[in-house]
């Protein structure tokens, strides 16, 4: 299992308080039972994180930013009710490369720049389908031999 989002989160807290350690976080977390991330089953370190993001201010942030570039999304008239379609948007290597849901506060950001360009720039341009054949009226149509 990876540790990265505890580590982000803890540095987050860090610069918010000073004394927020790894350790006691852990200790207070399980009351005690242990201070070390490797002896924490999924479920709590998922919590655990949570709570994290809930003390750093993070969960409200990525709300606001996701709320922002659904707006931005609605606006390029993509239906933001479909998941599959804004993850199937977001997946497309350039514009975010990974489902929506995904991405972090920094991909957030870069993805509002994105859909603020492509609007400033007249917004989503339709796939155009092959010419169809016009037809000619029979006296305009001449063979030659």
């Amino acid at each position: 299992m990876s540790y990265g989002r505890f580590y982000a989160l803890l540095g987050k807290l860090q610069t918010l308080d000073g004394s927020a350690t790894k350790e006691t976080l852990v200790y207070d977390f399980t009351g005690g039972r242990t201070e070390h991330l490797h002896e924490l089953s999924p479920s709590e370190y998922e919590a655990l994180c949570e709570r994290l993001e809930d003390l750093s201010g993070e969960r409200d942030r990525l709300r606001k930013l996701r709320g922002v570039c659904l707006r931005l999304m609605s606006e390029l008239e993509i239906d933001t009710q479909d998941w599959d379609r804004v993850n199937a948007f977001c997946e497309n290597n350039r514009i975010a490369g990974r489902p929506f849901g995904m991405l972090n506060a920094a991909g957030l950001v870069a993805l509002q720049k994105k859909l603020r360009c492509i609007l400033k720039h007249g917004g989503l341009k339709k796939e155009v389908s092959a010419p169809t054949m016009q037809l000619l009226p029979p006296w305009a149509v001449s063979i030659s031999l």
